[in-house]
């Protein structure tokens, strides 16, 4: 049987989940395995929650897209940071908006291309009454430190995202379902 020579590029979603990022091993160790995920307060004013991918290839970011809980209230930020700590694009302050459902910011024409290579996706609201929707934690409670050892790290007093961050390991038990996509989404 003949191979194509080419291989059509699938629509790509990368969030904490995928296995682009922490996916595999959180559901190894319990964490979501189910993939069951619930609407949850964001966990403390103003503290950046950073999870790291790594990209085989270059790609092309077009639109951030989170997951609403239960209740919507004040802004969201997220962006894609270095490995080092270095804002690669952030989206600014925006109105988190509609219950229970997926939000779709577009970045601005034409993207955000950038890879190979291992980079943070980075989440911050400026309140603790919004919701989104998390991956529930494992009952052992061991998901912080396994989080921590793989990389995902906070930052607090980080809203807006800043140009460079200082990263400190991951204190609370609050994975996003958060991200970007390299496709246009409606």
């Amino acid at each position: 049987m003949d191979f194509p020579l080419e291989v059509l590029e699938p629509c790509v979603i990368v969030h904490p989940w995928s296995l682009e990022s922490m996916g595999g091993i959180l559901r190894a160790v319990g964490g979501s395995h189910s993939g069951t995920l619930a609407s949850a307060v964001y966990p403390a004013v103003d503290k950046a929650l950073f999870f790291p991918f790594t990209l085989g290839k270059s790609v092309t970011a077009l639109s951030f897209l989170w997951l609403n809980g239960a209740v919507v209230s004040g802004n969201i930020d997220v962006g894609i940071y270095t490995e080092d700590g270095t804002l690669l694009y952030g989206l600014g302050a925006t109105a988190q908006a509609g219950v229970n459902t997926f939000q779709f910011i577009p970045l601005i024409a034409p993207g955000l291309t950038f890879g190979p290579g291992t980079f943070y996706l980075a989440i911050c609201m400026n309140n603790t009454t919004g919701a989104l929707m998390r991956g529930l934690a494992n009952t052992a409670g061991t998901l912080p430190q396994v989080k921590s050892s793989l990389g995902a790290a906070e930052m607090d007093a980080a809203f807006r995202l800043p140009p460079t961050v200082t990263l400190v390991s991951l204190t609370v038990d609050y994975i996003p379902m958060f991200g970007f996509t390299t496709r246009t989404l409606i």
